[in-house]
């Protein structure tokens, strides 16, 4: 027990460390490029002047004027929430990876079993031979969406029951346990896994610099 806390502790060190780094870049690349791109862009079209009496109708004529440009930073400064998505699925890859790579995938499985003994007292007939398993499912990433595990571990198995399919198993042949076939469907499917890259945060981050540049 003390030695799967012990992997819990150093895969969310690993995974926390991962995202701040990813999302500070982000954020500075964010900010920086959007700031650069509006002096650019008000720079380019100074002959449009802002009068006092009515800036925001002569803000509107130069946006107006000038769609493409504006459109473009209008991503730049709406890339943010990409990144956020591309880093929080990058870290949950890396301390997948890391996972499989120490061979510690057993540590998902006392948060697994406690979520499906909590479903099997709440909803005791979804488990129940010839039972709707679709369901169960549903319930069981209810379940562990609410509970207070640690949010990195919650983030794998909930990502790996979104991917499992039961339809090529027969659930209602005898000694056919429900739990031992999705904690085998996990493993298969966190083994399928490759090793992370960087590589979108960085095309994203490529785009916003690209869009100062050629504004």
């Amino acid at each position: 027990m003390n030695n799967q806390l012990k992997q819990i502790s150093q895969l969310t060190r690993i995974g926390l460390f991962s995202w701040v780094k990813i999302m500070l870049l982000s954020i500075v690349s964010t900010v920086l490029s959007f700031i650069l791109g509006v002096y650019y862009f008000f720079k380019s079209v100074s002959e449009s002047k802002l009068t006092a009496n009515d800036w925001l109708n002569d803000l509107w004529t130069i946006i107006s004027s000038h769609l493409f440009e504006a459109f473009f930073l209008f991503l730049v400064f709406n890339s943010i929430w990409l990144l956020i998505y591309l880093a929080n699925d990058y870290v949950t890859f890396k301390i997948i990876h890391k996972l499989i790579s120490d061979n510690s995938e057993k540590i998902l499985e006392p948060i697994l079993e406690k979520s499906l003994a909590s479903v099997k007292s709440k909803f005791p007939k979804l488990m129940q031979k010839g039972a709707d398993f679709s369901m169960t499912k549903l319930k069981l990433i209810e379940e562990i969406k609410t509970s207070k595990e640690n949010r990195f571990i919650k983030r794998i198995i909930l990502f790996c029951l979104d991917q499992v399919y039961l339809a090529d198993v027969d659930l209602s042949k005898e000694n056919t346990s429900f739990e031992e076939i999705l904690k085998i469907k996990i493993i298969q499917i966190l083994k399928g896994i490759t090793e992370p890259t960087r590589i979108w945060i960085l095309l994203v981050i490529l785009f916003q610099w690209l869009v100062v540049v050629f504004i």
